[in-house]
């Protein structure tokens, strides 16, 4: 009697233990978590429900698959749809932001960060489908994302860092969803390290451009009208390769464009300050078939300041070569629903460890 409860007992609790993990497993798509401040946490059935109960400074990890934003909020006097608006400090993590829904994660809709206590916000292994606004920010950090539509930047803010990421375009205004451009006084700082960037870079001011590989074509710098142009920013140990035409014209000011290669040639803008180490016309940048991996006899290496390469893997540490955030991501998870011949459960489950 003993035996034969005794063997009820562990059955059951083994078939709990089944259910829970592939409840775990089937719904993982669907589950957000949030980390507080204190370490607890709590999951919730909807990316917009954990962002509203997520509390000032927590973590919210967005798991794999395709994500909608469905809620009309009111920003900047308006009503927008499909907007996220968020007013606190918030670090957003992904599982990857490779093309890729099986195993990345993917958002359809728009992020606006905005006004200072959103500052020092960080976000990492996110594929954004449509644009995304920062407004009025300081020391916000995005890294190894991918941002499909352009991402705008409004108000004052400073000491912003875009890295490792794959970008249309960045705009910088003055008001958050207005049409006047950055001026020298209102505008809000980025440093753009270590990205694929396909457009442009507008009305950008006081800060440094490295180590980013351009397939913009024409024009990666300038302004919307040609009037108000990107000014005090330094250009550096950066590549620029185009899928159409073969110049690079700076629409800048006050502007230092040195040890850059380019597979095309540039004109320079007004009042540049400084012109060395440029390499134009190069050819045989990039290995076939990579992620922009510099050729074995490259003219983009070596090129840059204190001899390092140019492009996206020149940099003191380099890009790693993909767009996967640092902490570990389960690729595989799997659960026999018995147990051998000897009492155990076989369990299955495969982890991405990064590391960084």
């Amino acid at each position: 009697m003993f035996n034969l409860m005794y063997s009820f007992i562990i059955k059951n609790i083994i078939g709990v233990f089944v259910v829970m993990f592939m409840g775990i497993t089937l719904t993982h798509a669907q589950q957000f978590i949030v980390e507080k401040v204190d370490h607890t946490s709590l999951a919730y059935k909807d990316l917009e429900t954990a962002i509203e109960m997520a509390e000032d400074g927590s973590k919210v990890y967005i798991p794999a698959g395709e994500h909608y934003i469905r809620k009309t909020v009111l920003v900047a006097g308006a009503n927008r749809p499909t907007t996220i608006a968020i007013s606190k400090q918030l670090h957003l993590i992904g599982a990857g932001a490779e093309n890729n829904r099986l195993y990345n994660t993917f958002i359809n809709g728009t992020f606006v960060f905005m006004n200072a206590g959103a500052s020092n916000s960080t976000i990492t292994g996110i594929r954004f489908i449509n644009e995304m606004r920062w407004h009025q920010l300081n020391n916000m950090l995005m890294t190894r994302c991918y941002v499909g539509g352009s991402l705008i930047l409004s108000g004052n803010g400073r000491n912003n860092i875009v890295e490792e990421c794959e970008l249309y375009s960045i705009n910088n205004y003055t008001t958050l969803y207005g049409t006047a451009r950055s001026t020298s006084t209102n505008y809000m700082e980025i440093k753009p390290q270590k990205n694929v960037i396909s457009g442009m870079l507008y009305d950008l001011r006081k800060t440094i451009i490295a180590y980013n590989v351009f397939t913009s074509g024409t024009n990666p710098f300038g302004s919307a009208n040609n009037t108000n142009p990107c000014d005090s920013i330094v250009i550096s140990n950066n590549i620029f390769t185009y899928t159409s035409g073969n110049n690079s014209n700076f629409i800048a000011t006050h502007t230092n464009i040195t040890n850059n290669v380019f597979s095309g040639s540039f004109t320079l803008g007004p009042d540049t300050n400084n012109q060395t180490g440029n390499k134009v016309n190069a050819t045989n940048i990039f290995q076939t078939g990579t992620y922009w991996v510099l050729s074995e006899n490259s003219p983009a290496k070596n090129v840059g300041l204190n001899g390092l390469d140019a492009g996206i893997y020149g940099a003191p540490v380099p890009h790693k070569g993909n767009l996967k955030p640092g902490n570990p991501q389960i690729k595989r998870a799997g659960i026999e629903g018995f147990t051998n011949k000897d009492g155990k459960l076989g369990v299955d489950v495969q982890v991405d460890a990064q590391k960084r």
